[in-house]
């Protein structure tokens, strides 16, 4: 006998199929992790920005504040600085840029803090 069956050929058929189906159920958990991965890359991004823009600012007019929201990536980013002194020593202040944004129900928050040190004169 050539050839085959029509047995072996639906069974070859269903295993293709059931790999297919199998690789499919991978595609959308890996689209929500890449847009959860791409949301925390902007809030990083955009918290070490404004921790760059508050070192370039006088040390006597370091001040907290929140700041408009920004929406990218399907998901709105609310970026807050905090300036909160050292106790004990009058030249240093800590800065704290918290970007908070929620995603699928999921509150998240990227951080960056540094601490700023006036310079003598």
């Amino acid at each position: 006998m050539r050839g085959f069956s029509l047995i072996e050929s639906i069974i070859c058929i269903s295993l293709l199929l059931l790999a297919v189906l199998l690789i499919m159920n991978l595609v959308p958990a890996s689209w929500v992790a890449v847009n959860q991965a791409e949301q925390r890359l902007f809030a990083g991004n955009l918290a070490q920005s404004l921790l760059e823009e508050q070192r370039g600012i006088a040390f006597e007019n370091l001040a907290p504040a929140t700041l408009p929201p920004v929406t990218r990536t399907g998901a709105t980013f609310n970026p807050q600085i905090e300036v909160i002194p050292v106790p004990g020593y009058d030249r240093l202040k800590t800065v704290r840029v918290r970007v908070t944004w929620d995603s699928r129900a999921v509150h998240h928050e990227e951080l960056r803090e540094v601490v700023l040190c006036r310079a003598p004169r």
